[in-house]
């Protein structure tokens, strides 16, 4: 009877399943404490200077980590994490960044769930804005669109009747390194004339 029904509403109380949305982009890493219903709870970030080392950005990211989780009180059960770059799923490696080359070739996904002591399901940062987008946002009602990540680096993704396109192809979005002007200003990337020389932050 009651008693049965106040113990299941203790079992989904929504603050005792916590989970972790987290991200390194070029000049910051922001955690965000969400409950069971994907509330956030607490949100902190800190921000370091483009071109930081490995050292100082995952520094900023286990503050981060533990500044939102001291906010939020209790233990994360699992972490979404998103950066920007060309990933490998498989080892959770960075293949490479243009805007993080300290993480190049580094296996970053192994390294946070040392330091967080969970799970971590990791996506390329503009794949997680559409599918944010998708579940969340303006993207809910629309089966097919394109969502675009604008910042220090411009990518993009696809969600095509759903779902996200392109699977694993690597450079599917990479539109800050279309040339847009013919020998034009260098890129951080190494080529000349791309759009995010002209229209990035």
């Amino acid at each position: 009877g009651r008693q049965d029904l106040r113990q299941r509403r203790q079992l989904f109380r929504a603050d005792r399943r916590l989970s972790l949305g987290f991200s390194i982009g070029e000049i910051s890493a922001t955690a965000v404490v969400l409950d069971l219903y994907g509330r956030p709870r607490a949100t902190h970030t800190v921000e370091f200077p483009l071109d930081s080392s490995r050292e100082t950005i995952l520094n900023a990211a286990r503050h981060a980590y533990e500044e939102a989780l001291a906010a939020a009180g209790g233990a994360v059960e699992g972490v979404g994490f998103a950066i920007p770059g060309i990933l490998d799923r498989a080892t959770g490696s960075m293949r490479y960044s243009v805007n993080l080359p300290a993480f190049n070739g580094f296996p970053i996904r192994p390294t946070l769930e040392r330091l967080f002591g969970c799970p971590i399901r990791m996506e390329e940062s503009s794949r997680a804005v559409a599918m944010a987008e998708k579940w969340f946002g303006i993207g809910r009602t629309e089966r097919s669109f394109v969502a675009v990540e604008w910042g220090v680096g411009i990518g993009m993704a696809l969600v095509h009747e759903g779902r996200l396109f392109g699977g694993n192809r690597d450079f599917l979005g990479e539109i800050g390194h279309i040339r847009v002007v013919e020998n034009g200003r260098r890129c951080r990337c190494g080529k000349r004339g791309c759009l995010e020389v002209y229209a990035s932050e």
